[in-house]
């Protein structure tokens, strides 16, 4: 088995005998030590509040809530894993992708006692950006939203400027039937933007190949 650990001790190591307890007497493919709590700033514990939220809502709703970089996970996994390596792949996505049951240990992440993290904030808004583009199709469709909604917009404001010129004395001329032509163009526009999105989408799905299960073991009848 495989078991990775920050360098930074801020996860217990006294967690690895517990791990591999699971792994060799409970027969677990995957141990993951979730954080339950955290001895860190405001910044880092807000932070990782949203980055793990989006993931559990539009990518995996398994996803622990604080998030896990300390895990166990058996040769099985590692193949499944070195199978399907993409260029920017989300490690955590990936292993909780896999299928295998999975033991939960949480712990609480203790405070940094010495150095300055590497884990800037450029590179956590990649690894977010990698996590939500390759396991969601939920900003291809927050597209096409937006233009549906752009577009209503649109026609709910001709409608009003209508009522006005025909009912009222209110109505103002020469720049609202502009107005209009905009919102309605640029709705229809991110909407078809949103269409293609859902096109590339799936031409990236099977240019990715991803296997459809994960094949534990094969029983043969003698």
């Amino acid at each position: 088995c495989i078991i990775n650990i920050s360098a930074d001790l801020q996860d217990p190591p006294e967690l690895i005998n517990q791990m591999l307890s699971s792994y060799f007497d409970e027969s677990f493919n995957i141990v993951i030590c979730h954080r339950n709590s955290r001895d860190e700033s405001a910044y880092r514990s807000i932070t990782s509040k949203i980055f793990y939220g989006t993931i559990r809502k539009y990518c995996f709703p398994e996803m622990p809530k604080g998030g896990f970089d300390f895990i166990l996970i058996s040769q099985k996994v590692k193949n499944e894993i070195l199978l399907d390596l993409e260029a920017d792949f989300f490690l955590q996505g990936k292993i909780l992708w896999t299928g295998y049951q999975i033991k939960f240990i949480p712990y609480k992440r203790l405070k940094r006692k010495e150095g300055k993290s590497q884990w800037t904030f450029s590179k956590k808004l990649k690894w977010f950006i990698d996590a939500v583009m390759s396991y969601s199709f939920f900003p291809i469709r927050f597209i096409s939203l937006i233009g549906v909604v752009i577009a209503l917009i649109g026609f709910f404001y001709a409608l009003v400027v209508l009522f006005q010129r025909l009912f009222t004395e209110d109505y103002i001329y020469g720049w609202s039937p502009i107005v209009i032509l905009i919102l309605i163009l640029s709705g229809f526009q991110l909407l078809m933007l949103g269409v293609i999105g859902e096109y590339v989408w799936r031409t990236l799905s099977q240019a990715r190949d991803r296997a459809k299960y994960v094949i534990e073991k094969i029983v043969e009848e003698e």
